[in-house]
């Protein structure tokens, strides 16, 4: 048997043909309602649906019976029954049962009792009827109903849905929905006395919904809240109030109850503001009063005349102005700068109090005060005080007070001819200096313009403030007592001052009343006069430099800057004067600007230009600013020290010779013949002479040396150098005595004459030196032996090596002689063909290509300089080197400019990628700038060589500047040259947060220094930047004057910066006149710590760090003028040091080059000429040099050529 509920809720039961069909004569159908009556018991369970089937035994007539359920007690049908006679009936229809309920169905056959088949099974869902005895219970906020279940198919219900939309009063309505199993919903926060609709649905269990209830319910009353948002109208004797209903209980509201009182009499209710409305405003306009604050008081009533909560508000009427006739105005009291006044405020009508009172008073004359005001706070309603200050003194004023209420200002109560009193006089007016002498002071002034009562006379006093010079900081300060004077004039002469003093001058009135106060110090200085003299004069002589080709020695003179020196010090003249024996006396003088940095007031100079042996003496004086005088001089003297001897002349060296076949003892002795001229020399008087005797084949050719020493040169005797045969060979050996000084005699011709003519004689090898105890012996020489003699020179400074003669000792067999002879004679031409073939080689043009490229000239030493530069500096020879230079093939990567090419000045000048400067990225995603970083002479980085900014990249070189801690900026162009912009001017900047300020500038003739504070506000950084500005390089061309582009560079290079920090040079390009001032620091620098040259290899190492540096050749001849200039006055003494020191046995002998003498022209002739110039003489074009003397010098002959004249052993 099977049960099937169909879509229309009709359950259908179907079953098979039974075993004994044919036996069936009726059907009975019984089914009943599991759930009907009483709960079933809680133990139970359900079971499926099942189909029971008992076989057809109509025979048996006896079979247990079902015992039927009893009908509930609350007489609602449980069971059901029906009978079919149809015994081929196999479906049965159930139509009328309650859906969702569990039933059994039972099959019975003919008349058996006995269930052929049963099966339990639940109905189908059908739609539910509304809910059963709904019901309202209502509060002041909440609503709850209750309901039974629906009584049409309850067990369909999964839950009820209860809709509570309201309040209706309302425009605006609010829902609420609640889903729930029970029979029971509560909604809370419902508006007091609102009136909702409730909407109550079942929910079956397949979703849909069943028949719903609606009805409407109001929510209980309950206690309304203050009303909201009142306002007040208030007019002068009116108001009128409004206000909005409680947010609380406002559905229950009847009407509203009103009452008032004046705010400070609360205890008596005021008639007028007592009234009940049901509206929300009411006018009160009867019995008020102006300026009152009166409270009023609402409280909403409901129907059921319950009071709500009460709301007071607070309401002043409108102000009325005040009536200025009844205001009393009087002087109470009055001075020399105020007024004391009172005002009386008697209109009682006008309750309202006064907000402030203000009291004037105007001048009826011009005064310096002519007029006052003072506003006054209203405290009280009638009375009102105020002191008008300040006023000026014995002044007529007329005076008013104005009452200001809310209602706004009355009209001005007015008293007239008050008067203040007199006071003391103002400061007289512009006080200042009329005249100035050495000794007084003239001052003048005007009276003042308020005098606030007759002038008398007129006090003025001078003090001493201070020297407007510079004083010594030992000096005693010096003290002076105040000069006053009383005069009725208003002018004043002080006398009997000092000169070039600040004084302070104060000057004061007098009047009737008193003295004013003194004027503000007006500062006068008395004018300069001629100095006290220099103090504590000492001198200092140093030297020589250990070099026997240029004389260097120098004297430090020190003196103490006068305590008194009457003004400023312009400068400090030194007049130098020497003289010497047989020479030319010379004379010349020094200025010395005034050290202020030192605050003792010692100062110190050093003069290098000394002649050798002079006697000199120095008076120094002083040379005050605008003082044409100098001052009484003080002096002072010493020697300049002698030089080490020089080396002499090739007609010298020719005259001395050294000879054995003048000798009775050609084999043992040799003659040694010296010219008289020797003992006379430039570098000083020659005191002795040694004679330094070696074996030729044995110490090879010797080192001509020299040193400065007081001390006698250690040296090898006879017996040490192993000269007497016990060693290999002879090592060399001094033959004369210990400061020997010869005595010249006179030369004696071939024919045995004398002449006019003196010659020093010496003969080697006479002594017996077991005899003798001398330490040095002049023991006789070995036969057949070859000999270098060495004539070393002695002054009293040191020693020098003139010259190497040689000789050969007679041998016993002639043959040998011969073939020595020979062999020397080969030899020696041998040494010199390849001397003349290594110089040949080495001043040779030819240069491999390429990178590797070799200067033609290698390091020149500065001493051979001059020597050099007569030879280099002809326009062909530096115009073939230079080209050598331009021809330099550099394959080096510049790919990074091609990104950042606008950027660039010019399309052919970039930096290379090896060595450019690198910024930090910036908003575009560049790192570009067009500059380079360049080696100093021992320090990487030291320089960055940069074009001038264009405006576009003026950030960018800003950002340079911070990013490397750049602190000397060198700008060797101008901004526009002619009509061509050559650099951008790059400061003062502002812009994007950079800022570049001016914080002070010096204008000088050379340069502008410039200090420039540098602040980048989005880092947070601030340096200070010096900059300078070299004037003097011309549009076209190089400066006129070396030494001012040398001075320039050491001015630049003695800023004080960090180790870490590079210079940055820039001129347009960045390369022509930028490489032009680095080279030239390149060489001074070289040129101070190793005394060497070569201008060719620094412009090329330049160039391999940044294209085209030296741009021009009119640029690289500048550079070797500049270099001349450099060696022709001073060079470093470091340098000389180093030559000077004894050279190693192994180094190669250098010949000792002849003295160089510079050109011999004044100081103020022309400088270099940027053009080569025509040589008259030989038609061939020479550079014209600087015309300046520095170094040693003989005076030409009467009538001689003072051109340049020099020699070489080059």
């Amino acid at each position: 048997m099977n049960v099937t509920n169909l879509a229309s809720g009709i359950t259908m039961i179907t079953w098979g043909d039974p075993s004994e069909k044919n036996c069936i004569s009726n059907y009975v159908f019984k089914w009943q309602s599991n759930d009907c009556g009483t709960d079933q018991n809680q133990d139970t369970t359900t079971e499926e649906p099942s189909t029971e089937t008992t076989n057809d035994i109509d025979y048996v007539t006896t079979t247990p019976m079902e015992t039927t359920p009893e009908p509930p007690s609350d007489g609602v049908e449980c069971e059901w029954t029906d009978v079919s006679s149809d015994g081929k009936l196999r479906e049965y229809l159930l139509t009328d049962l309650q859906g969702c309920e569990l039933y059994t169905f039972q099959v019975f056959i003919n008349e058996n009792s006995t269930a052929k088949a049963s099966q339990n099974f639940t109905s189908a869902e059908k739609l539910v009827s509304a809910v059963n005895e709904p019901s309202p219970i209502a509060y002041p906020t909440q609503l709850h109903w209750t309901w039974s279940s629906p009584r049409n198919h309850p067990k369909c219900v999964a839950n009820y849905k209860v809709t509570l939309t309201g309040p209706i009063q309302r425009s605006e309505n609010k829902t609420m929905n609640v889903i729930t199993e029970e029979t029971f919903a509560i909604f809370d926060d419902l508006d007091p006395c609102g009136i909702y609709l409730v909407e109550i649905v079942p929910n079956q269990l397949n979703g849909s919904a069943g028949t719903k209830y609606q009805e409407q319910s109001t929510v209980g009353e309950d206690q309304p809240s203050v009303i909201q948002d009142p306002v007040v109208e208030p007019e002068a004797y009116s108001m009128e109030v409004s206000w909005k209903t409680p947010e609380y209980a406002d559905l229950c509201i009847d009407g509203y109850r009103l009452s008032g009182w004046m705010e400070y009499d609360k205890l008596i209710e005021v008639e007028a503001l007592s009234v009940t409305t049901q509206n929300t405003s009411v006018v009160f306009d009867k019995n008020l009063l102006a300026c009152q604050v009166y409270i009023i008081q609402i409280i909403p009533y409901t129907k059921e005349s319950l009071d709500g909560q009460l709301r007071q508000v607070g309401v002043e009427t409108k102000a009325a102005i005040v009536d200025y006739t009844k205001v009393k105005l009087e002087k109470t009291k009055a001075g020399s700068e105020f007024i004391d006044l009172t005002a009386f405020n008697a209109d009682y009508n006008n309750s309202c109090p006064t907000i402030f009172a203000l009291f004037t008073c105007n001048a009826t004359t011009q005064v310096r005060n002519p007029y006052a005001e003072r506003y006054v706070e209203g405290h009280s309603k009638q009375g009102f005080n105020a002191s008008l200050s300040p006023l000026s003194p014995y002044a007529t004023y007329v005076c008013r007070v104005i009452l200001y209420n809310v209602a706004g200002p009355s009209e001005a109560a007015v008293v007239a001819d008050v008067h203040t009193t007199t006071y003391f006089p103002e400061q007289p007016e512009n006080v200042m200096l009329e005249k100035s002498t050495v000794s007084s002071l003239l001052f003048n002034w005007q009276p003042p313009t308020y005098t606030n009562g007759p002038i008398k006379y007129y006090q003025a006093f001078l003090m001493r403030h201070e020297a407007s010079y510079f004083v010594p900081a030992e000096c005693a300060e010096v003290e002076q007592d105040t000069k006053s004077e009383t005069k009725g004039d208003p002018s004043v002469n002080f006398t009997g001052l000092a000169p070039a003093v600040r004084y302070v001058m104060q000057v004061a009135a007098q009047n009737d009343f008193g003295m004013g106060i003194y004027t503000a110090p007006v500062i006068g200085i008395t004018l300069p006069a001629v100095s006290d003299i220099v103090t504590q004069l000492t001198v200092l002589s140093q030297g020589p430099v250990n070099n026997n080709a240029v004389y260097g020695a120098n004297v430090t003179i020190t003196w103490k800057v006068p305590c008194k020196s009457n003004g400023d010090i312009e400068y400090f003249q030194l007049a130098f004067n020497g003289t010497r024996k047989n020479f030319a006396p010379v004379s010349f003088e020094r200025q010395v600007e005034l050290d202020t940095g030192n605050k003792q007031g010692r100062m110190s100079y050093t003069e290098t230009e000394m002649q050798p042996q002079f006697d000199y003496t120095v008076e120094v004086s002083v040379k005050n600013r605008n003082v044409e005088q100098l001052s009484s001089s003080v002096p002072g003297s010493w020697q300049s020290p002698p030089g080490l001897p020089t080396i002499p002349s090739e007609e010298l060296i020719k005259q001395m010779r050294a000879n054995v076949e003048e000798t009775s003892n050609p084999t043992k002795t040799a003659i040694v013949r010296l010219p008289a001229d020797i003992m006379t020399s430039e570098s000083g008087d020659i005191k002795w002479v040694a004679l330094m005797v070696s074996q030729k084949n044995c110490a090879g050719v010797p080192h001509l040396r020299y040193d400065v020493s007081s001390d006698w040169p250690k040296v090898l005797s006879y017996q040490e150098a192993g000269a007497d045969g016990t060693g290999d060979c002879s090592l060399e050996y001094q033959t004369t005595e210990e400061r020997w000084h010869p005595q010249p005699v006179q030369r004696q011709r071939r024919d045995g004459k004398l002449t006019s003519d003196e010659e020093i004689v010496f003969t080697i090898g006479v002594d017996k030196c077991s005899e003798i105890k001398k330490t040095y012996c002049n023991g006789p020489l070995l036969p057949d032996t070859d000999y270098n003699v060495v004539v070393r020179l002695f002054t009293a400074s040191g020693y020098s090596d003139a010259a190497v003669l040689n000789f050969k000792t007679k041998a016993a067999i002639k043959v040998t002689l011969i073939l020595v002879s020979v062999c020397s004679c080969l030899l020696l031409a041998f040494v010199l063909g390849l001397t003349v073939l290594w110089v040949r080689k080495r001043l040779a043009w030819k240069r491999d290509s390429g990178q590797g490229i070799e200067d033609p000239f290698g390091n020149v030493i500065a001493k051979n300089f001059a020597i050099f530069y007569t030879e280099v500096a002809k326009p062909e020879k530096l115009a073939r080197e230079f080209k050598e230079i331009t021809v330099v093939a550099l394959e080096l990567s510049y790919s990074a400019s091609e990104l950042g090419c606008h950027k660039n000045r010019y399309a052919d000048i970039y930096p290379y990628d090896k060595n450019r400067v690198i910024l930090d990225i910036d908003a575009e995603g560049s790192d570009y700038i067009n500059a380079s970083f360049i080696d100093g002479h021992t320090r990487k980085k030291e320089y960055i060589a940069t074009q001038g900014p264009k405006p576009e990249s003026v950030m960018d070189f800003w950002r340079m500047i911070l990013q490397y801690n750049v602190r000397v900026i060198v700008q060797v162009t101008q901004f526009r040259e002619g009509n061509t912009i050559k650099c951008h001017e790059y400061y003062p900047y502002n812009v994007r947060g950079l800022t570049v300020t001016i914080k002070s500038k010096e204008v000088l003739e050379l340069y502008d220094r410039t200090e420039l504070t540098v602040v980048h506000d989005k880092y947070g950084l601030k340096e200070k930047v010096i900059h300078y500005y070299f004037k003097k390089w011309p549009d076209h061309g190089v400066p006129e004057d070396p030494m001012h582009l040398i001075m320039f560079v050491k001015k630049v290079k003695a800023e004080k910066r960090p180790s870490y920090s590079p210079i940055v040079v820039h001129c347009s390009a960045g390369v022509g006149r930028t490489g032009t001032f680095i080279g030239l620091d390149l060489i001074m620098q070289r040129l101070k710590s190793e005394s060497k040259i070569n201008i060719f290899e620094t412009v090329k190492k330049l160039r391999f760090q940044r294209m085209k540096m030296v741009q021009t050749q009119q640029q690289y001849t500048f550079l070797y003028a500049c270099t001349y200039e450099l060696v022709k006055h001073k060079i470093p003494r470091a340098a000389l040091k180093m030559e000077g020191r004894p050279k190693s046995v192994t180094e190669p002998d250098i010949p000792a080059p002849k003295k160089v003498s510079f050109p011999d022209v004044d100081v103020g002739s022309e400088y270099v000429s940027s053009a080569p110039m025509i040589d008259a003489e030989n038609g061939v074009p020479i550079l014209q040099l600087p015309a300046r003397f520095s170094g040693q010098r003989r005076s030409s002959p009467p009538g001689e050529n003072d051109g340049q004249t020099t020699s070489s052993n080059m």
